[in-house]
């Protein structure tokens, strides 16, 4: 009997959605996704989530992960560290694409932190999806009705194959650009 194998090549943690991975040589599986995956969101005042389309400047946002919580750094401006299983901050609403939220203000400090190293003019916040709050999937007929996720676009876990990346990489070459 001829077996198809799937092999991992890479696993990749994106703490807070919009900036730089990290790279893992294995993960923790959880109902919501991979550990501390998409934990974490920019937004802005009016709750909406900040995207590299309109801010570029979150891909230059590195990440790293340890026992308590994410550190964001860029180069020039420093760093700050967002601990995990921070409840106390203020309560707001915010969405992902169509998919209401109730997530928790990381406070202040990593507020103006983000400000700074975003070079915004606009008021940013950090949050993380409140205690007990559960995201609904629009595609429950797809993914199941009770999956869950974080601040992911879809789906608790995203894949990739490298066939895509090839294709995505040869299309970028024929318009003159970098893989």
């Amino acid at each position: 009997m001829n077996e198809a194998q799937t092999v991992v090549a890479a696993l990749t943690v994106y703490p807070v959605k919009g900036m730089k991975g990290i790279g893992l040589a294995e993960a923790r599986l959880t109902p919501r996704g991979l550990a501390a995956d998409r934990a974490f969101m920019v937004v802005r005042d009016d709750g909406r989530f900040v995207t590299q389309r309109d801010c570029p400047q979150l891909a230059l946002i590195e990440t790293a992960l340890d026992a308590t919580g994410v550190r964001l750094a860029r180069p020039g401006f420093g760093s700050c560290h967002v601990p995990f299983g921070r409840v106390d901050g203020e309560r707001i609403e915010t969405r992902v694409w169509k998919d209401r939220c109730e997530a928790v203000d990381q406070g202040a400090e990593v507020a103006n932190w983000l400000e700074a190293a975003l070079e915004s003019d606009a008021r940013l916040r950090l949050v993380t999806m409140a205690p007990g709050y559960r995201r609904p999937q629009g595609k429950a007929g797809l993914l199941g009705a009770d999956t869950h996720t974080l601040f992911a676009d879809a789906a608790p876990f995203l894949v990739a194959n490298e066939a895509s990346l090839e294709a995505l990489n040869r299309e970028l070459g024929a318009r003159g650009e970098q893989p």
